[in-house]
């Protein structure tokens, strides 16, 4: 009998762990995107959480041939209530061979009601670039970025500089005779992962009930 109550709060074990990884992620469906803009109306913010890596949102741009371009590219995500996040997992910008103009330096902002004028920075961070050549992501190699535990309804990315090198927010990240290229930042796929206990701490609970189940007997 006891054999069989070790194997059961074994697997109950197994099956903690693998529930709490799946829970880890919050699903596309709670959320919501907005963007500071997209080029041509073909690569929209809604790609970076379609799950698929081949897709992704790039920005207008802001060139000479742009004329009213975005040189102010951000784009954010809204959940349906708030959540406490440990870290975000990003698929940079590489499709066409276009990685530098994947996100570099990053103002993450944060807000606990999702309104426009209620965002607060949490620190700049560096986005790794993605491998180069054409089409060269790889979906098992993600890059995770440490957002600390912050509460938060809703996050927006204010891109501060691509891979180019060409900085943002300055009203003069376009060049003369110069075509959008090098002054856009995208992004192909990003996900949000949340606090939930860890699996350790649920093994040991449930090792603590076998404990008592035996005492029991």
């Amino acid at each position: 009998m006891r054999r069989l109550s070790v194997l059961f709060i074994g697997v109950a074990i197994v099956l903690v762990v693998s529930q709490t990884q799946a829970a880890n992620m919050i699903p596309a469906g709670n959320i919501s995107i907005d963007q500071s803009s997209n080029l041509n109306g073909g690569t929209l913010a809604t790609f970076t959480i379609d799950g698929n890596i081949s897709t992704q949102w790039l920005n207008a741009g802001n060139s000479e041939y742009e004329p009213g371009g975005d040189d102010t590219p951000w784009i954010s995500f809204a959940f349906d209530k708030v959540y406490t996040l440990d870290y975000l997992v990003i698929w940079n910008l590489a499709t066409h061979n276009e990685n530098g103009q994947g996100m570099r330096f990053v103002d993450i902002q944060v807000s606990l009601t999702g309104d426009a004028d209620s965002f607060t920075s949490i620190g700049v961070k560096e986005f790794p670039i993605a491998g180069p050549g054409l089409y060269s992501i790889d979906p098992d190699d993600p890059h995770q970025i440490d957002l600390g535990g912050v509460d938060a309804k809703a996050i927006k990315l204010v891109v501060l500089q691509n891979w180019f090198g060409r900085v943002f927010w300055q009203g003069t990240s376009f060049g003369a005779n110069e075509y959008p290229y090098q002054t856009c930042v995208g992004l192909n796929e990003i996900q949000f992962h949340q606090s939930v206990p860890e699996p350790a701490t649920m093994s040991l609970l449930a090792l603590g009930g076998l404990a008592l189940l035996r005492r029991k007997r």
